[in-house]
């Protein structure tokens, strides 16, 4: 029986951050979004990624295996995700999902052991936000934290995931129990709403911090997103980063690397390997 694998980091704060470690090949570390885990996120698109690298499926602070601290905020992430990487001791590449995608630009901000940064449909990106989008996230967060608080841990997971999700993505999504696996993150995830308005530092979107990501970096869209904030949010990414390629994947939506994992895989993979 095969040893598990297993990453972990310390961080400037004392936090442990860790993760599985899955395939052989360079290494590739995975960032997930704000409502799962490392090992959650990523188990779709794993069967597709362990033959050309090696995957570390790190979780933030208080996700998966990793530990916990009071620091929440983005920074707070964005730490996690460089102190685990520069762990590994070589340069690595950088994908991350959704509100994971723009730590993993954070991240390549302020460290250069990134080679490449792979982020699906960054979110939430506020110079780009659709005002009438924004007041129904804003909502929908009063509610998760609402459903977190009273213990409906998966509904609140639920709420989200119909937040930003097209129908047919939360069928899919139902189908597969994705609210009860990722219902364990909801007390950081309550951590993380309550501290989401970081104003100490800037944010990852920033057109200043996305100038100083010198790697190439690939951002992908689905074509079928429920929110048109995502597709703003994509173009002003690619619009600040000075080596950016976009591309969008017809009839994905918001959890593509999920749901239709071996087209995501495909994308990242060929973009990667040009390394």
């Amino acid at each position: 029986m095969a040893t598990e694998r297993i990453q972990r980091a310390t961080t400037s704060d004392g936090v442990e951050i860790a993760g599985r470690v899955h395939g052989e090949g360079p290494p590739l570390v995975l960032v997930h979004g704000v409502t799962d885990d490392g090992d959650v996120c990523w188990e779709s698109m794993l069967p597709f990624l362990e033959n050309d690298f090696t995957c570390y499926l790190m979780s933030n602070r208080g996700r998966g295996l990793s530990g916990d601290g009071p620091d929440h905020t983005r920074d707070g992430r964005i730490r996690d995700v460089t102190a685990f990487a520069e762990s590994i001791g070589e340069p690595v590449a950088l994908m991350g999902l959704s509100s994971g995608g723009l730590v993993a630009l954070g991240a390549a901000a302020r460290s250069n052991v990134f080679t490449r940064v792979a982020a699906y449909e960054p979110a939430l990106v506020h110079e780009a936000a659709n005002q009438d989008e924004l007041a129904q996230v804003q909502q929908a967060m009063l509610s998760i934290i609402e459903a977190i608080e009273e213990g409906r841990a998966a509904d609140a997971i639920g709420i989200f995931a119909d937040l930003v999700s097209n129908e047919d993505e939360m069928s899919e999504l139902r189908e597969r129990a994705y609210m009860t696996a990722a219902a364990p993150v909801a007390p950081a995830l309550l951590d993380d709403l309550k501290q989401m308005r970081d104003a100490e530092s800037a944010s990852p979107s920033d057109p200043e911090m996305l100038a100083e990501i010198t790697v190439p970096v690939q951002v992908i869209r689905g074509s079928e997103s429920a929110l048109q904030w995502f597709a703003d949010g994509v173009r002003h990414v690619a619009f600040h980063l000075p080596a950016a390629t976009t591309t969008e994947l017809p009839g994905a939506g918001h959890f593509g690397p999920l749901l239709r994992p071996e087209d995501v895989a495909n994308e990242v993979i060929g973009f990667f390997r040009a390394a």
